[in-house]
């Protein structure tokens, strides 16, 4: 199992587990907070019995979001958790939010609430529902938005270069199989020769910064019926 990075703020949460966890998830998380000074902040604090504002919350900003399946949200024995939305919040990231914690806490009650600290929605059974049914978890894997590279993240830069030149997307799917789980936009071709008849395309690239890895798409009538890579 992938190491998990725990989102902003979690390593200074108290250990309460019996005690609400408030995460501020949203396109305008950051901005609600804003350094424990935001009106937003004030307000939530001044309208939920207990909640400090010098208590830092958990926050889930779009970097976050972007990143959410090797985001840690909450501690493994968290039960009580609310997730207050500030922005923009889309479903798929909501669903992939539940997964988290699902796989990765014990929470047992879980809230989406908006500014006013209203229950939005009790998410709480489908967490559960996500942690008994596996059909329903593949789903909700099928639909959370596929990772995306640190634009800050230096090997991360030479992988862009090499999309650029090459004049592909990259996207980190969790369909595809393959270390990491990167992939090559489908029917995009490179490099390609002749195997057997079927088109065989591959590239050589430096990502994770400890190997090189081999790219390769392999088509069968024109279509492309199987894509991934493998180590080189």
């Amino acid at each position: 199992m992938a190491r998990l990075i725990n989102a902003p703020h979690l390593a200074d949460q108290p250990h309460e587990p019996y005690s609400d966890l408030f995460v501020l998830a949203g396109s305008k998380a950051w901005k609600a907070w804003d350094n424990g000074k935001g009106e937003e902040w004030l307000l939530l604090c001044s309208l939920v019995e207990g909640l400090e504002s010098k208590q830092k919350p958990v926050i889930l900003g779009e970097d976050q979001l972007s990143n959410i399946s090797s985001t840690r949200i909450a501690k493994e024995d968290q039960q009580l958790v609310k997730i207050a939305q500030y922005g923009e919040l889309k479903q798929e990231e909501i669903t992939a939010i539940c997964q988290n914690l699902a796989k990765n806490t014990s929470a047992i009650e879980v809230e989406l609430i908006d500014a006013a600290a209203q229950v939005k929605e009790d998410l709480s059974s489908y967490i559960q529902h996500l942690r008994t049914d596996k059909k329903a978890a593949d789903l909700a894997t099928q639909l959370a938005p596929p990772e995306k590279l640190k634009e800050n993240d230096g090997v991360n830069k030479k992988a862009r270069a090499l999309t650029k030149w090459l004049n592909m997307d990259l996207a980190l799917n969790p369909k595809v199989w393959g270390s990491d789980n990167i992939c090559i936009k489908e029917k995009k071709k490179f490099g390609g020769k002749k195997l057997d008849g079927a088109p065989v395309c591959g590239a050589l690239a430096f990502l994770g910064g400890k190997f090189m890895q081999k790219w390769k798409m392999v088509g069968i009538g024109g279509k492309w019926s199987k894509f991934g890579f493998y180590f080189a």
